[in-house]
């Protein structure tokens, strides 16, 4: 009798362990991840060199492109990474847009891209903008993307829009592991190191180190 009751009760642990397996990922899915940015001793290692302000300054005067915008000249963007033996520049004029500029000493500059520029960033398929425009619209409202900028041998860079985002990007940072993290409005997205795009709950959307 004893061992029958035994039996059944094993059996019974065995059925549930799928559903509790089940039960437990859905738990570990739904708690937030610490999202901890990249350490500024491993960001100046694996990161080419980037200078960076904020767009409410005006850009920075080292730098500057032509607008396309009728009757704007130059302008001066707010982000500069090395790239593709110059660099790219990033800008953001608000309603008159933005721009993904390549810059190579001695030659004429590539304008690659019309897109309000948050950040830019090196990941292992290519340099990645984040960008933002929210123009007399509500933050819920407003429009992001992810931009991939690429160079085949010597040709001209070229960029291409690989994902949109939930929102304009209000603020990105990269992770411990490389990963690329996105925050809107209307929540965050992570970039993983292969290039796809999935939804992520951060315990802060503050960057405290990067």
């Amino acid at each position: 009798m004893f061992a029958g009751v035994v039996s059944a009760g094993t059996a019974l642990v065995v059925l549930a362990l799928p559903l509790l397996r089940e039960t437990y990922a859905r738990h570990a899915a739904s708690r937030p991840s610490p999202c901890t940015p990249m350490s500024r001793e491993d960001l100046n290692e694996n990161q080419p060199i980037k200078f960076i302000v904020s767009p409410d300054v005006g850009g920075m005067g080292r730098f500057k492109y032509e607008s396309e915008f009728p009757g704007m000249g130059d302008v001066h963007p707010h982000v500069a990474i090395m790239a593709f033996d110059g660099w790219l520049l990033g800008g953001d004029q608000g309603e008159f847009g933005g721009a993904i500029v390549h810059e190579q000493y001695g030659k004429p500059q590539s304008f690659l891209a019309n897109a309000n520029v948050e950040d830019i960033f090196e990941m292992p398929f290519g340099f990645v903008a984040t960008t933002s425009y929210s123009h007399l619209v509500n933050a819920e409202d407003s429009i992001g993307s992810l931009i991939l900028i690429t160079q085949r041998g010597n040709e001209e860079p070229v960029a291409v829009k690989i994902h949109d985002l939930p929102a304009a990007a209000s603020s990105s940072w990269l992770l411990e592991n490389g990963s690329l993290l996105i925050n809107t409005a209307n929540g965050s997205v992570l970039l993983d190191l292969d290039g796809s795009l999935q939804s992520i709950q951060c315990a802060s959307t503050r960057q405290t180190d990067a």
